[in-house]
């Protein structure tokens, strides 16, 4: 499989933001969401070949978080599946950020122990359309639906899928956070609290506040 980088850090979002973390980024994504970071790892050409063996060996074991990331990692299945294996085979606590348009329902059914981060592409991402639906109903309370957001219409929609996915009754982990240098945090802040959405938790991307918000590897 293609891998862009392999480096240990903390975890910038979601569940585990603070906690120091394997990452193993694979290349190549299907969307081409408007306000994407990881632009390095759009393509199959920007990783390297590595097998799973090479792979391991760039992780600290000493680190038990692994966050598997991209790109898009669930979109090659038979790459995730032979990966996502070993690592919990080597005792790792495993989460997979995926961008919503990949089918997580049988991957839950394969890998239950794993914990899913998975976006819902707003409007001003442009990929709105490539979300399937199916997997806010699947998910669970060891994982995560993450919202990134950049003006008024995203809010809106955030609210909607919120509330007919019934994620608050769910006790669904939601997380809502700010396109970089596009939205007044304070606009998201004031918006959670008009709208009661009791259940969103406003996130932070620690790691681009630590670091130059451009830097790789962090």
């Amino acid at each position: 499989m293609k891998v862009v980088e392999i480096f240990q850090s903390i975890d910038g979002e979601a569940n585990r933001a603070g906690f120091i973390t394997n990452f193993i980024r694979l290349s190549e994504c299907n969307l081409r969401c408007s306000y994407c970071d990881t632009c390095y790892a759009q393509n199959e050409s920007d990783g390297v070949e590595m097998n799973v063996n090479e792979i391991l060996n760039k992780l600290d074991f000493n680190i038990k978080n692994v966050t598997l990331t991209g790109g898009e990692p669930l979109l090659h299945k038979e790459n995730a599946s032979c990966l996502l294996k070993k690592l919990i085979e080597n005792g790792f606590n495993v989460s997979v950020e995926t961008n919503g348009s990949i089918n997580i329902k049988e991957y839950i059914e394969e890998f239950p122990t794993v914990s899913y981060i998975v976006d819902y592409k707003s409007p001003s991402s442009n990929m709105e359309n490539k979300m399937i639906l199916e997997n806010f109903e699947v998910v669970r309370n060891i994982d995560c639906v993450k919202f990134v957001v950049s003006n008024l219409e995203d809010l809106k929609t955030m609210e909607k899928v919120y509330k007919e996915k019934n994620l608050e009754d769910r006790n669904i982990n939601v997380f809502v956070s700010a396109v970089f240098n596009e939205i007044n945090l304070e606009d998201i802040v004031n918006y959670l609290k008009l709208r009661k959405l009791n259940g969103i938790r406003l996130q932070l991307q620690m790691h681009k506040i630590i670091w130059n918000p451009m830097k790789k590897g962090v």
